[in-house]
């Protein structure tokens, strides 16, 4: 009676605490996930952009790649601090300009910011206060 005690006590002690190990991996696998969206083609077809993030951070960044060749992924740099929010990458009809809005520099504030083709060149173009989204070209 006293072994099977003793193997209750330990297995008791022991199962929830491989458990909680196994949960804290998988949690920590989770927010490594990298998470994709808001994804643009160039109407010439020749780039892609789109907001990534991954799922442990607050912040999400456009990325911009040409969709052929080997060419690594470039994100915008904005210049502002590393937290920001962007979203709804919008490709001009001539396919050499992204404008998307980005809470970079901001608190909580969106502002529309246009960037070349290849990721370079940013610049800001408003100081909205208020909501504002997906940007359209005419």
């Amino acid at each position: 009676m006293k072994q099977f005690l003793l193997g209750y006590l330990l297995s008791a002690v022991i199962i929830p605490t491989f458990s909680m190990a196994q949960t804290a991996q998988l949690t920590e696998q989770l927010g490594k996930t990298v998470l994709y969206g808001d994804i643009a083609l160039s109407p010439d077809g020749a780039h892609v952009a789109w907001v990534q993030s991954t799922a442990a951070t607050t912040s999400n960044q456009t990325y911009i790649k040409a969709t052929s060749g080997n060419s690594s992924a470039a994100v915008v740099n904005l210049e502002a601090a590393a937290e920001r929010l962007d979203a709804d990458p919008a490709w001009s009809p001539d396919s050499k300009t992204v404008a998307f809005f980005s809470t970079a520099g901001e608190k909580d504030q969106r502002q529309l910011w246009t960037v070349s083709g290849d990721g370079s060149n940013p610049r800001k173009l408003t100081h909205l206060k208020g909501y504002a989204a997906r940007p359209r070209w005419s």
